[in-house]
């Protein structure tokens, strides 16, 4: 622990640091002392503004979890009753394949940049070159928007032109099942997506700036 304030006790233990037998044992110590030190003001602190605030911004955060993972389950109900009453029914995703090829061209102005969006974009095409279910589009859909938000890949400026290709793909949701007499199964669905729209707007243009992204969570305080 002294190693932390005394310059002198620094240099033996940056010695014996570098030993196979000294670093556990090193490093162990220094948590301890980490821990201690933290616990210490944790403690210090109780009723202060410090701790007061940490604790409401703490409520805030389980607030907003717990409404993002309600919200979440009740536009999944929305969408399984939609995919429901579509049935069978399969969907030629043929303004989403467009809106990919539209993505792609503007990525190919500086390709070598760009090889792992433009290699993930055409993936996506080939997955919407065929026939797919109302829950397999949707499906589709969904997996993108984490691709994005994880940060799988960039696409900067492009971001909105690639988030169009979902709105493209809710198009042909609609027009297909419109044109397979599923008329109760299409009006399902446009609730449901204008219903996921408002929650992710929601998500994305106040709660995130609460408590910060997913994976990357703002502190308490």
């Amino acid at each position: 622990p002294r190693a932390m304030v005394d310059p002198k006790a620094a240099i033996r233990t940056t010695a014996l640091d570098g030993t196979v037998a000294g670093r556990p044992v090193i490093d162990r110590t220094m948590r301890g002392v980490a821990d201690a030190v933290e616990g210490r003001v944790g403690s210090l602190s109780e009723g202060t503004v410090i701790k007061e605030a940490e604790n409401l911004g703490n409520r805030i955060r389980n607030v907003a979890e717990r409404d993002i993972k309600a919200s979440g389950q009740r536009a999944k109900a929305s969408y399984d009753k939609a995919e429901s009453l579509a049935g069978d029914i399969k969907v030629t995703p043929e303004r989403a394949s467009q809106a990919v090829d539209n993505v792609i061209a503007k990525q190919s102005e500086f390709a070598e940049s760009n090889a792992a969006e433009i290699s993930y974009l055409q993936k996506l095409k080939t997955d919407l070159s065929k026939d797919l279910t109302v829950g397999g589009l949707r499906r589709q859909r969904t997996k993108l928007r984490k691709t994005i938000a994880k940060g799988d890949v960039i696409f900067g400026e492009s971001e909105a032109d690639v988030l169009a290709i979902m709105g493209a793909a809710a198009d042909d949701i609609r027009a297909g099942l419109t044109a397979a007499g599923k008329v109760d199964a299409a009006n399902a669905f446009d609730v449901a997506d204008r219903a996921y729209a408002q929650r992710m707007d929601f998500i994305s243009g106040t709660l995130q700036k609460l408590i910060g992204k997913r994976n990357a969570n703002l502190s308490g305080k």
